[in-house]
């Protein structure tokens, strides 16, 4: 078995934690598109609530703010609690990427069935992987189960709440497809 940690999720959480992780020595492998389902399905225009001085990622050294980023790629550096537009946030959740995370593979986890020894994953197209430490960092979506009571929330095209069968008190296993 592989001591390998596995993150799922390549969007904020996810590429802080393998920043994280990779400072302490360990091995990860991460699965995901660095900010995809940000950049596929924020409108344009949306700022962002948080400041700037929020709306950073945890890195285990410093330079890799915002603000660091902003004079680094020559955009206009924001200040107090001015918005922060999301293709600005978008860019730097990438950029953030290329330094901290180059590894990034973008390939989706379908899977992940905890046993007694660890988790086997099951990854698109068609990977099975089996490891000591799986960390899910896949934000919001892609989730197989949706609450009866959130279901009219899910957009059109998304699938039907009743249809997800999935509950965390009846099985182990999840399905992230």
């Amino acid at each position: 078995m592989s001591t390998t940690t596995v993150v799922i999720g390549a969007a904020p959480c996810g590429l802080s934690t393998v920043a994280r992780l990779k400072a302490f020595g360990l091995h990860v492998r991460v699965c995901g598109s660095p900010m995809a389902r940000w950049a596929a399905n924020m409108p344009e225009g949306v700022l962002l609530k948080p400041p700037p001085s929020a709306s950073v990622l945890s890195a285990p050294k410093s330079g890799f703010t915002l603000d660091a980023y902003a004079r680094q790629a020559g955009e206009r550096q924001l200040e107090g609690h001015d918005p922060v537009p999301v293709e600005m946030f978008v860019r730097y959740r990438r950029w953030f990427a290329e330094q901290l995370v180059p590894e990034v593979e973008n390939i989706r986890a379908l899977g992940v069935d905890r046993q007694a020894d660890g988790f086997y994953l099951t990854l698109a197209p068609g990977q099975e992987l089996r490891t000591s430490a799986v960390v899910v960092a896949s934000g919001m979506d892609g989730f197989a189960y949706v609450p009866e009571p959130l279901a009219a929330l899910v957009p059109e095209g998304r699938g039907d709440a009743r249809q997800r069968s999935w509950s965390p008190r009846t099985e182990r296993n999840w399905s992230l497809s």
